[in-house]
């Protein structure tokens, strides 16, 4: 109890405004939940939705987010791997809705993805695409930045990602 206190103190919102505060959140808390085996599922939580804080600051009112500027993937990462240690815990509302929109777009041109099965991110699942061709696009636009197959790759070199 009193880590996560000491985590929560240094995650104090309030201070420099909502933008600094939550930039320095992720900053103590990246370190934390990354090298930290035991972390617990309330503290992921909360980095996922500095994250989503984030992107939101940058882009209001926006549900794709620009790649190489996306912090979704590595926010549903966070926020799946805290539901899968959690065996009582609910997908939070706003996950759900959207994970749902994410289905419905292509990350790459924005074109309605329609009834075809659309081809997805095999590492993060968190981008949809019309065809292979804006998939491989998105990867060199930026997508290879954004996505949390390096951050699996990390994890799993020092034991601490046990799949998901």
């Amino acid at each position: 109890v009193a880590r996560q206190e000491l985590y929560r103190d240094r995650c104090s919102l309030g201070k420099g405004g909502l933008e600094t505060s939550v930039v320095r959140s992720v900053y103590y808390l990246k370190p934390v939940i990354e090298n930290n085996h035991e972390c617990p599922p309330d503290i992921m939580r909360l980095y996922a939705s500095f994250l989503i804080d984030i992107s939101s600051t940058y882009y209001p009112d926006c549900i794709m987010f620009p790649s190489g500027d996306n912090n979704w993937p590595q926010a549903l990462f966070w926020f799946r791997r805290a539901d899968a240690e959690l065996t009582d815990a609910e997908t939070d509302p706003f996950v759900e809705s959207y994970e749902s929109k994410i289905k419905e777009t292509c990350a790459y041109c924005y074109k309605p993805l329609g009834t075809d099965k659309p081809k997805c991110c095999i590492e993060c699942k968190a981008v949809y695409y019309c065809s292979r061709e804006c998939q491989a696009a998105d990867w060199k636009a930026g997508h290879k930045k954004d996505c949390v197959k390096s951050l699996k790759k990390r994890l799993r070199a020092t034991g601490k990602f046990n799949g998901l």
